[in-house]
């Protein structure tokens, strides 16, 4: 695998998760003969690269895109609108005008599973407020991505706008392997193909019966074991800027998946800067947490140049990252702290692809061992009704 996982210093021991784990055995053949439409890989969505990519969607239509595109350095050519917010409303018209004034190739995309999400429809019209003035053609440069007969459905049919099917059985979260991900990361130019192919390679092991080799299994048995004994706070902490769009991901995974009748996990994402923050709280506070650390080797090769401090002379940054890092990992281990490790030996399209689908994968084995699904979201569903009530949508 392109990262490896440590858990050594989860706060259990390999008997413990092997024994945590073992339910998921049973469940593990029911998924091999018949696997979740979000299993159900194909690399077939198609779009031609363009320059900028302006993409209208919320939650689940959009987090896994822009995580996508944050960790392969290409989120500068993403710009999403996934707020109903006067100042966003102004930013996308700035970012419009200066596509148009420079003459840069654009495709716009509107994601909605539903169709009828309040933010997505309202940005969706604000957008096309702008376009006409803007870009007359721009009905041509947009493609809605939908569930088939949902509102916008029928809409890009009357106005002859391009659209594709996301399967209505895929919560939104879990769509990334769809259209809903697939075409955006397409239009920016991201390899595709292996994205899936990441996703397949780490598929298969998250399917193994040996749950020792099962990578999903025992990261939701260290999971659900340190929600046991209290720890229900848990913080994906990256030392590696281009992680931090996974790291949200990952929260509204876990968040949304995971929270029903009364279970759940509060996901916490933190990233180096929060080393001068939110670290007192982790050494110091109280013993509810469960930590995973997220790094990546690189190096760029720029070193520090002497002058101001001699110690730090002709390290690189990679070297330093590297040293924090591992410092504090020590400081966990020494104080014994829960924590586990995630290491990236490179950062791709194949490996993101491979980390997202693991990411899924150990969700729904933590539902499983917790006894929620992972697949509904009762508490969203109610507050979407309330507002389509309020504005008969």
């Amino acid at each position: 695998m392109a990262f490896t996982l440590d858990y050594r210093q989860s706060g259990f021991s390999e008997q413990e998760l092997n024994t945590a784990a073992t339910p998921l055995a049973s469940y593990l053949q029911y998924l091999i003969q018949s696997p979740e439409p979000f299993m159900q890989l194909s690399a077939d969505a198609v779009s031609s690269p363009v320059q900028e990519v302006i993409l209208i969607g919320i939650g689940g239509s959009s987090l896994g895109a822009a995580a996508v595109a944050q960790a392969l350095g290409v989120n500068q050519r993403l710009f999403v609108v996934d707020v109903l917010d006067t100042q966003c409303f102004q930013d996308l018209r700035q970012h419009m005008e200066t596509i148009h004034s420079q003459e840069r190739t654009v495709k716009y995309i509107i994601a909605s599973k539903s169709g009828s999400t309040l933010e997505i429809v309202a940005n969706f019209s604000l957008f096309q407020s702008i376009a006409k003035q803007f870009d007359p053609a721009w009905k041509d440069r947009t493609v809605i991505i939908t569930e088939q007969d949902s509102p916008l459905w029928k809409y890009a049919d009357q106005e002859k706008i391009s659209h594709a099917a996301v399967p209505k059985e895929v919560a939104g979260r879990f769509s990334i392997f769809t259209p809903m991900g697939l075409l955006p990361l397409a239009s920016l130019g991201i390899d595709v193909a292996a994205f899936i192919r990441g996703a397949k390679n780490i598929l298969s092991a998250c399917l193994n019966n040996d749950l020792k080799s099962n990578p999903a299994a025992w990261s939701a048995a260290a999971a659900y074991l340190n929600v046991s004994k209290g720890r229900a706070i848990h913080t994906f902490f990256e030392f590696d800027k281009r992680l931090e769009g996974l790291g949200y991901f990952w929260r509204q995974l876990i968040a949304e998946s995971l929270a029903k009748d009364h279970k759940g996990i509060t996901p916490i994402v933190c990233t180096a800067a929060d080393l001068h923050s939110m670290l007192q709280r982790y050494m110091d506070g109280p013993s509810d947490t469960y930590t995973i650390f997220a790094h990546a080797a690189s190096d760029s090769g720029v070193s520090i140049s002497s002058g101001l401090m001699e110690a730090l002379a002709g390290k690189t940054i990679g070297e330093l990252s590297t040293a924090i890092f591992d410092i504090v990992i020590g400081a966990f281990v020494s104080k014994q702290l829960p924590h586990g490790r995630i290491q990236f030996s490179a950062i791709d399209a194949e490996s993101v692809g491979a980390f997202m689908m693991f990411l899924m994968m150990q969700t729904i084995f933590i539902a499983k061992l917790m006894g929620v699904n992972p697949f509904d979201q009762p508490g969203v569903e109610g507050y979407k009704q309330e507002i389509n009530k309020k504005f008969g949508l």
